[in-house]
């Protein structure tokens, strides 16, 4: 089998738009890490936040709402080459 590989990550304009308001205005970089379910679509589900820095500006729900909307996984297989459905 295969493992998940991305297709598509966000581009660099595309990050700038999901980029919390407080944060542009402040001039205030931050980063945040999300987990979620890879569908058979490649589409990603149920992103859920793992760590945001810095806390409280709204970077963690950015990172959400970015890999549920841009980023493309192709799921991993079975040996068998079938897809796991839900794999996380």
């Amino acid at each position: 089998g295969t493992g998940a590989q991305i297709l598509r990550g966000a581009s660099n304009g595309e990050l700038m738009h999901f980029v919390p308001p407080e944060a542009r205005r402040r001039r205030i970089a931050g980063r945040a890490s999300v987990n979620c379910v890879i569908r058979a679509d490649t589409r990603l589900e149920a992103c859920r936040l793992v760590d945001e820095t810095p806390g409280g500006l709204g970077f963690g729900d950015a990172a959400v709402r970015i890999a549920e909307t841009h980023f493309r996984f192709r799921p991993p297989t079975t040996a068998s080459g079938r897809v796991v459905e839900g794999f996380r």
